[in-house]
């Protein structure tokens, strides 16, 4: 969204954001759904475990056969769900050709929204001619990355911390 306001105000060229966002945004994806093709045959070899049982990747893969196309495209609106679903496609061996169509479906669709609604906000006077929305957006950006940071910096220490003793 912030791009698309970016690219309302003409700092950002808003089809080279379009493109390059959604390429990013389907590559993500598409290397999620090989990380899960891939580590799912290790993961689920054993059928002794709980959590990682062959009963399971038999449920993935008949839930992404039924309702593959759909779960890709609005898993995209849906945070969790966003990073979750192409990794377990990808382990409920859901085929890569309707993979890659409705990832990318799902994809364009989810940055299009984001960035054109951004776009088209940002072409509102009150939010073009304020200066302060700078500062604003700055301000969101940061509570935004402000626990990732926290995170950070308290792994950095207690790896210090237990170093010492």
């Amino acid at each position: 969204m912030t791009a698309g306001i970016f690219a309302a105000s003409g700092d950002l060229n808003l089809s080279i954001v379009l493109t390059t966002l959604g390429f990013a945004a389907t590559m993500g994806n598409t290397l999620n759904y090989g990380i899960g093709s891939w580590i799912g045959p290790k993961i689920f070899h054993d059928g002794k475990s709980r959590i990682f049982s062959r009963e399971h990747i038999d449920e993935a893969h008949s839930f992404y056969t039924k309702y593959g196309a759909i779960t890709l495209i609005v898993s995209r609106f849906l945070p969790i769900i966003r990073t979750l679903g192409p990794f377990v496609a990808g382990i409920g061996k859901m085929p890569l050709k309707n993979f890659l169509i409705f990832n990318t479906i799902g994809c364009l669709l989810w940055v299009f929204t984001f960035v054109l609604t951004g776009f088209f906000f940002g072409k509102i006077p009150f939010i073009k001619n304020n200066p302060v929305f700078g500062i604003i957006v700055a301000a969101f950006i940061t509570l935004i990355l402000l626990p990732f940071m926290i995170s950070s910096i308290r792994t950095t220490l207690s790896k210090k911390n237990s170093k010492r003793k």
